[in-house]
């Protein structure tokens, strides 16, 4: 298969069988990827979705490739895996998603048919801050195996078909090959269950509570991250820990026993009014709100910046000087390293210096933003393209934030 082939071309050693869904193994170690393709509905036995799904929590990527663009396959692989993964749903890739940019930078496409602008449209479902499923709704298989000619055909017929160029369905192959294989121990890490002793599992009582903010977004991001930062804050202050992140509702929840919110994402999302409102009062009665923007992508920060000024209008972020106490109520963070993806685009531009946005409210800092990814460094696992804090670094920023707002 071309694919393949594609693959080798820079050296990874990926194979492939064409197997049954029953007598495929669902290691991912062994199998890291599973491509289905076709033309018709697409539907699994109970026994086969359970498989699927614990599949790609082990870490393990399903590609799903709508052969000719047909749209009975298209719309049920989406119907089939939302209902398999209530807990997330599809989205559509942003320009400066890592899969677009592993090896080659695939800025602009080329469709064969059905489609007439540049932009590449793949929908990817996430596992923390993974594609464990990944859906096009234009025709890869064909330009892969060098069977375009196919498609003349199928004009002639008058069937609508929707397909991208050989060329771009080539990139699209190289960058898939390398993001699968980069990123199948963040799946691994992401997917696991969170697992908590008998002292985290009652509720809290007197100990800080990590209380993330749930959203219309992908909202959680990295999945064990918190527990892994919080585990080491336990161990290097004196501030006493539940283990359990917990996850809230702004629009309907009691927040007042939270002094910490944490609000992350990775793509575009929208506040509506009950949420705004809520976030609104839990600041004015001295919350304090971190937001990080998970793998430091462009989509996130535009959404970030612009429902951040609808919930409170009139004020503006300003950049923390590295004077701050938050660089060094705990740890000294005035030097911090970031990760090489972000070296590169603003290496010298940040100096090696942290950098956070803040808001004040009433002379105290209340509202922090970090446009870098500090949560992925939290898990001690490599995101490959992401622009973010090294783990050092992101674990004592982190511990210093936590520090600011449980004293403040």
């Amino acid at each position: 298969m071309q694919f393949i082939e594609l693959a080798k071309r820079n050296n990874f050693m990926y194979v492939w069988s064409q197997i049954t869904l029953e007598s495929f193994s669902y290691d991912p170690k062994l199998m890291p990827s599973i491509l289905i393709s076709g033309v018709r509905e697409v539907s699994f036995a109970p026994a086969i979705i359970d498989k699927l799904r614990e599949y790609v929590l082990d870490g393990g990527t399903i590609i799903c490739d709508s052969v000719y663009g047909s749209p009975w396959f298209y719309e049920s692989a989406l119907k089939v895996f939302d209902a398999m993964f209530p807990e997330s749903k599809f989205r559509v890739l942003p320009a400066d998603h890592p899969l677009y940019h592993t090896l080659v930078d695939i800025d602009k496409v080329k469709y064969h048919c059905g489609r007439d602008d540049d932009k590449p449209f793949l929908e990817g479902l996430y596992i923390g801050s993974r594609i464990g499923v990944l859906v096009s709704q234009y025709g890869l298989g064909c330009g892969w195996q060098n069977k375009m000619d196919v498609f003349k055909t199928l004009t002639e017929r008058g069937l609508a078909a929707k397909a991208y160029s050989q060329e771009s369905a080539e990139k699209i192959a190289t960058n898939l090959a390398a993001y699968i294989l980069g990123y199948s121990r963040v799946g691994e890490i992401e997917g696991k269950p969170e697992m908590f002793g008998l002292a985290d599992e009652k509720k809290p009582t007197a100990e800080f509570v990590f209380a993330q903010i749930q959203h219309d977004g992908a909202w959680n991001a990295h999945p064990g991250a918190a527990r892994a930062l919080l585990s080491n804050l336990e161990k290097e202050s004196s501030i006493p820990v539940n283990l359990k992140r917990v996850s809230v509702d702004i629009a309907a929840d009691d927040l007042s026993a939270y002094p910490f919110l944490y609000f992350t994402g990775l793509d575009d999302f929208v506040l509506n009014d009950k949420q705004i409102a809520g976030l609104k009062a839990y600041v004015a009665g001295g919350g304090t709100l971190l937001v990080n923007n998970s793998l430091g992508l462009a989509s996130f920060h535009q959404a970030a910046v612009r429902e951040l000024r609808r919930v409170f209008p009139g004020k503006d972020f300003g950049v923390l000087p590295v004077s701050h106490e938050i660089y060094g109520n705990l740890f000294d963070v005035s030097r911090v390293q970031y990760t090489p993806t972000l070296i590169k685009d603003k290496g010298k531009e940040l100096g090696g210096r942290p950098f956070l946005y803040g808001m004040t409210f009433d002379g105290k800092l209340r509202v922090i933003y970090s446009p870098y990814d500090l949560e992925a460094g939290w898990n001690e696992v490599r995101y490959p393209l992401s622009r973010g804090y090294e783990t050092d670094s992101a674990k004592k920023l982190g511990m210093n934030v936590i520090m600011y707002a449980m004293t403040h």
